[in-house]
């Protein structure tokens, strides 16, 4: 059993599935967003361009490491190993499977709170520097995290109050049939789901929340000191935060109605839950596509004074929904 772990940890659904899956999901958002503006997205590396993210990461790699001697290059090393260490730690208690490969009560709050950690050492990455880009850059970024981390917190809890767990799995299998029971809940269900894809896109810094590193006020905001091989993991590490975002939204919104109660179904579950998951970074990848940058302020006003109380509104909606006499729970 514990060498069966270990295999789960290191190869799949752990370190080598997710991985890949960042790397695929890179040439899956390059190719729909190119589509999408009238463009045609990576073409010649592998098919269709399937290998253009895995060509150039590598190719970073090769790069020169340009080291900027009014930054503290060893911080920004630790960040760079352990940032991305906190997403995929954070990925073993998500069902990307079907099933999760840990998982206890609670584990909701860990996950939430890990991402909001990891978050919070990108904006020490562009502090670190001296630059006034990348301190520009970081502060924004923290800003940005604020708003947020506030709202996304709030809306993670409608689905974990409609199946009455803090356990991301628990949530996914319950999720469907407790709904089914209850159609009401699907209107603070959906308007959570909504404004919990703000939040993450905001999460993803993509456009119209790409705020931290504006290319035409920033050149690159935080990240505008970084180059070669610490560049190419940073890259690495923003590709499997967006495998995070995905599968967690889907376990969360969506649930699993295919649970893996044998060999047999692990497949399915797993195809089940990757095309939940692009569904998920579909639309994410529309809303980028459709949508330009907006100014700080802009973004300020629109958490504070639209979508954090629109999340505390659609848990109160769910409140009075379960408090409802008569109300099959």
């Amino acid at each position: 059993m514990e060498y069966f772990k270990l295999i789960q940890v290191i190869v799949f659904p752990g370190l080598a599935y997710l991985v890949a899956l960042a790397i695929f999901f890179e040439w899956y958002k390059r190719k729909l967003v190119a589509r999408m503006q009238s463009r045609l997205g990576p073409t010649y590396t592998g098919f269709r361009g399937i290998l253009q993210p895995l060509a150039d990461f590598l190719k970073l790699l090769f790069k020169e490491d340009i080291e900027v001697t009014t930054g503290d290059q060893r911080l920004l090393t630790v960040v760079l190993l352990v940032a991305p260490t906190l997403f995929i730690f954070s990925l073993f208690f998500v069902p990307v499977m079907g099933t999760p490969i840990f998982s206890f009560e609670g584990d909701l709050l860990l996950v939430l709170f890990l991402s909001s950690m990891a978050s919070l050492l990108l904006y020490l990455v562009g502090w670190t520097f001296r630059s006034s880009f990348t301190k520009a850059g970081a502060v924004r970024l923290l800003l940005q995290i604020v708003g947020f981390d506030i709202a996304a917190i709030t809306l993670a809890l409608v689905p974990a109050f409609e199946a009455e767990s803090l356990c991301i799995a628990t949530i996914a299998q319950k999720l469907p049939s407790t709904i089914l029971k209850n159609p009401l809940l699907l209107a603070p269900h959906i308007l959570a789901f909504i404004l919990f894809l703000l939040s993450q896109q905001a999460d993803l810094e993509e456009d119209p929340f790409d705020i931290p590193h504006a290319e035409t006020e920033l050149v690159a905001g935080y990240i505008t000191e970084i180059s070669g091989r610490k560049l190419a993991f940073l890259d690495l590490f923003r590709d499997i935060q967006m495998v995070y975002v995905s599968f967690f939204t889907a376990s969360l919104f969506f649930g699993v109605l295919i649970p893996p109660i044998s060999a047999i179904f692990v497949p399915l579950s797993t195809i089940e839950m990757l095309i939940k998951a692009m569904l998920v970074l579909f639309i994410l990848f529309a809303i980028e596509a459709a949508s330009t940058r907006i100014r700080i302020y802009n973004l300020l006003d629109i958490f504070w004074k639209y979508i954090i109380p629109l999340s505390f509104l659609s848990l109160s909606i769910l409140f009075i929904i379960k408090a409802l006499p008569g109300v099959i729970l």
